[in-house]
């Protein structure tokens, strides 16, 4: 079984191992580059693909993947409610937050409102 992952993917020699003697498949992981050059990868060579099955696409390049037709559709029984599936093709695997930190002394000693969102961060006194 050929997977195709990013670059910086890696799993343990043992994992490996243990995956070959559970399912009977050898694996070969093929890693063209980093996310987005991986996705590129997959396009063209969609005719001919890479491999078996694919990990490793983000958010950013998902829509590409998935409006060029090179995944098929698939929802894991594991899914979680709630996550982008990118209408069945792609399975979240982890959700990332984004966090705004704020001094509080400073915006006292300033005499300005702390912002309590990124939308007020567009504001001129911000």
């Amino acid at each position: 079984m050929r997977l195709v992952t990013h670059e910086s993917f890696s799993l343990p020699e043992e994992l490996i191992a243990q995956f070959e003697e559970e399912s009977g498949y050898e694996l070969v992981i093929v890693q063209p580059g980093d996310a987005g050059a991986m996705v590129s990868q997959l396009v063209l060579t969609q005719a001919s693909p890479l491999g078996d099955a694919v990990f490793g696409i983000d958010n950013t390049f998902a829509s590409r993947a998935v409006d060029a037709g090179v995944l098929a559709p698939y929802t894991s029984p594991h899914a979680v409610s709630g996550l982008p599936d990118f209408e069945g093709h792609l399975s979240a695997i982890d959700q990332g937050d984004v966090c705004l930190n704020v001094d509080h002394q400073w915006f006292t000693d300033e005499g300005l409102a702390e912002p309590t969102s990124f939308e007020d961060l567009l504001e001129p006194e911000y």
